[in-house]
């Protein structure tokens, strides 16, 4: 059962101390394969908060753990950001850290460091509420969300020795429940043609020319793909066009087309791409997914196919019941459902291992002036541990 005057006594004591920790890891750049400063900042408060097994796994997830037994769940948030893009439009430095009329500024306050923070207060808070519970709370720092969406994840899961019951995903949803998003992959189309000198594009065959009717076709597929009542209509979008070679007076010998396929309900790799080459039946093309090819910061090599799965938790499954109840026991309310409309680390626990998982984040995705109210996070702490606590009874159920 949530106890709000530990509760409160706990965050009384330690805000100052978790402010200071996320400003700490706001200061610290972190895009994708380069998170490795704040993963060592997160283990060391991990370890400052007594969490045991605190360790790194191949990939620089950082785990810890409260608690004991076998079972366990995973409360994560993802350690990389997004980049700055333009910082002249940012009223203030996106790495500062300050703090200002209730909020803490800058990039990944609000996606995903701020969550991030409250969780590992969470499991501390839940540990001290629930001193003798019979179950873990494992609190996973992950890495490559934002460049490889659930990759980190999926790494963090595979090493587990035991996988969680159910698993808590923190990518900012403005204090509601998600439960679900649309999957995404990047597909590309390769038209060959035959290069020649553009004095004599006779002697040559333009891709350039194919590649208008493969646009054209690829407008009307966009406008009969499938629809989910609850994730809503899958769609597709040419993105970026590149010509090899690249030059002005050269008929290019080859044509590719990069589109951003959104997969609903229903929908796999292996499906969109048999409906994009049934709609180009064009011998000179080759339809494929994108590859993504990196080194984490741990100096771990990898390679995967740039295709995130689609995934949704029913509205009556056990794990959004237990979701409403923390709501309940840490605010006196129900709290709204939804779905986000970007991939997050669900595709890692549910759309690759099939462990259910739900979503809850303090805040809201901000390109620009990314921040985080201090209350919001204040009420993030609560609701991590109150989901921690409803776990217990129900954890049979998943």
């Amino acid at each position: 059962m949530f106890k709000h005057d530990t509760a409160n006594s706990f965050i009384n004591a330690q805000e100052k101390n978790m402010l200071s920790f996320l400003q700490s890891i706001i200061k610290l750049q972190s895009p994708s394969t380069k998170e490795k400063e704040v993963a060592e900042r997160v283990q060391k408060e991990m370890k400052t908060l007594g969490a045991k097994n605190v360790h790194f796994d191949t990939v620089g997830n950082v785990i810890g753990e409260f608690g004991s037994g076998r079972n366990c769940i995973l409360l994560s948030a993802h350690m990389d950001t997004a980049g700055s893009g333009d910082v002249s439009k940012w009223s203030r430095d996106p790495f500062s850290g300050a703090m200002e009329d209730g909020k803490i500024f800058g990039r990944g306050a609000g996606d995903n460091k701020g969550a991030l923070a409250a969780m590992v207060y969470a499991g501390k808070l839940w540990s001290e509420i629930f001193p003798n519970a019979n179950y873990r709370v494992i609190v996973g720092g992950t890495v490559l969300e934002e460049d490889a969406d659930g990759y980190g994840m999926k790494v963090l899961l595979d090493e587990l020795q035991e996988k969680p019951k159910m698993v808590m995903i923190a990518k900012p949803t403005n204090g509601a429940i998600y439960r679900g998003h649309r999957g995404r992959m990047e597909v590309r189309i390769d038209i060959k043609g035959e290069s020649c000198h553009a004095s004599a594009p006779s002697k040559g065959r333009n891709p350039i020319y194919k590649g208008g009717e493969v646009l054209l076709a690829l407008k009307k597929l966009a406008e009969k793909l499938k629809k989910d009542a609850f994730l809503g209509e899958a769609t597709l979008a040419p993105t970026m066009i590149s010509v090899d070679p690249n030059k002005f007076n050269t008929v290019p010998g080859m044509m590719t087309i990069c589109v951003d396929r959104r997969l609903t309900m229903g929908e796999t790799m292996d499906s969109a791409l048999d409906e994009i080459k049934a709609a180009l039946p064009f011998p000179e093309i080759s339809v494929s997914c994108f590859r993504y090819r990196n080194k984490a910061w741990t100096g771990n090599e990898f390679e995967v196919e740039k295709y995130f799965p689609v995934w949704s938790i029913p509205e009556n499954h056990p794990i959004v019941t237990i979701a409403q109840k923390a709501g309940k026991s840490a605010f006196g309310k129900e709290l709204p459902i939804g779905k986000w409309t970007v991939s997050t680390d669900g595709v890692g626990s549910m759309g690759h291992h099939s462990i259910p998982t739900i979503g809850y984040g303090p805040g809201e995705r901000r390109a620009v002036d990314d921040f985080q109210s201090i209350s919001d996070l204040l009420d993030a702490v609560k609701y991590y541990a109150a989901f921690c606590c409803t776990a217990e009874a129900s954890m049979k159920l998943c």
